[in-house]
Formats: structure tokens, sequence, C-alpha cells
């Protein structure tokens, strides 16, 4: 029992509450969330680069990218009738944040073709001469 005389709640019951709430898996704040989480977390890993090496413009692009991706996602595991126009958004969203965070990151020499190299630049140097 708490002070207020109630009991407090366990941490299955904590969670079964807080999902209850999530009716709508592109609408509930909570599964966007846990989804732009996961999708932020294997951006960075591709790309070879940590959250902190970014600057805030960068940090900021690839937030806004996560989210919009996890709601497409979200939108596409739900079998309810939705707007199509809500669908379209999120993923217009989606292709404008990365476009931006694209530039941005070239902008700031962190894009993964200023560590590559190219299949000319290959060629010539494994093979000598023109590719």
């Amino acid at each position: 029992m708490s002070e207020n005389g109630k009991r407090s709640l366990s941490s299955a019951e904590v969670r079964q509450r807080r999902e209850a709430a999530t009716v709508h898996g592109g609408y509930s704040a909570n599964q966007i969330k846990a989804r732009a989480r996961a999708h932020r977390r294997r951006f960075l890993r591709q790309i070879g680069l940590r959250a902190s090496g970014l600057d805030a413009v960068a940090g900021a692009y690839l937030d806004a990218w996560a989210r919009a991706l996890a709601r497409v996602d979200l939108f596409d595991l739900d079998d309810r009738e939705r707007e199509p126009r809500e669908y379209f958004a999120a993923l217009n969203s989606a292709r404008l944040s990365m476009g931006k965070l694209e530039t941005r990151l070239k902008a700031l020499g962190l894009d993964r073709g200023a560590k590559s190299q190219t299949l000319a630049e290959y060629v010539s140097k494994t093979y000598g001469g023109e590719g």
C-alpha cells in the first residue's frame, strides 16, 4: 500500500496502462519514440557515425527523418482504415528530411562518399592507368 491508501502498480500493470492508450500505432507517441530510436541507431551504425559526432542541425534532421519513418512503419502495420493523406505526408516528410540530412552530412564532411573511393579511383589505384 502507498501513503494514500492505494496499492502501487506493478511494472506489468504500468506497461499495460501505457500500451492501452496506443490504440492507433501511427498516432502513439510511445510507439513512434521506440521505433524512431531504432531507426536512428541503425542509420548511425550503418554509416559508421556516433550521435555525438553530429552537430545540432544534423541531429535534428536525423530525428525528423527517424520519427517520420517510424510513423510510416506504424501506419503500414496498422490494419485500420485511415486517411491516405496522413500516410503520404509522413512518407514525404521522411523523404525531405533525409535529403536535408544528406546535404548537411556532406557539408560537414561526414558522408560515406568522403571516406570511400569511387570505382574509377579503385581501378586506377589497383590496376594502374585509366579505368
